[in-house]
């Protein structure tokens, strides 16, 4: 290889590499925002899951479960959840759990997460929106 040969070799390798570590970026962001979103959308599920679970049980000192006891079951599950996977649920993470009754008449519970998605790459500088993740699940009738 000519000495002149080798300088536009590495010159073309130059140009090409910052296309390539931009998009090995964006791969990157996009793999990480996907994943907590898994995490958050398991969170909701497993929250509800549990919450639901807390209807049929009934405590002789206190009585059936009431409204308040199903919501926060749920919340503090999907918080656990989410501590569990390393995803610490602080500044911004918002949790909240909805007891009703659906027009059919049955029990539903909608547990939905909040959680803040902060680039690490700086290549979406201006991202503000939380991931937001829901599930809803009806009890069984006895």
């Amino acid at each position: 290889m000519k000495r002149n040969q080798s300088g536009i070799a590495l010159l073309e390798f130059a140009l090409w590499l910052l296309p390539i570590m931009i998009l090995l970026a964006g791969v990157i962001e996009v793999s990480r925002m996907l994943s907590i979103q898994h995490t958050i959308a398991r969170a909701a599920r497993d929250g509800a899951r549990i919450g639901v679970g807390v209807t049929h049980a009934s405590a002789p000192s206190t009585g059936p479960a009431t409204e308040t006891d199903i919501e926060n079951a749920a919340i503090n599950h999907a918080v656990e959840v989410l501590n569990d996977t390393g995803l610490t649920c602080g500044s911004g993470c918002v949790v909240t759990a909805t007891w009703f009754q659906n027009t059919s008449g049955r029990m539903m519970l909608t547990v939905e997460v909040q959680y803040p998605f902060t680039p690490i790459m700086g290549l979406v500088a201006t991202w503000e929106r939380p991931l937001v993740r829901d599930f809803t699940m009806m009890t069984q009738q006895q």
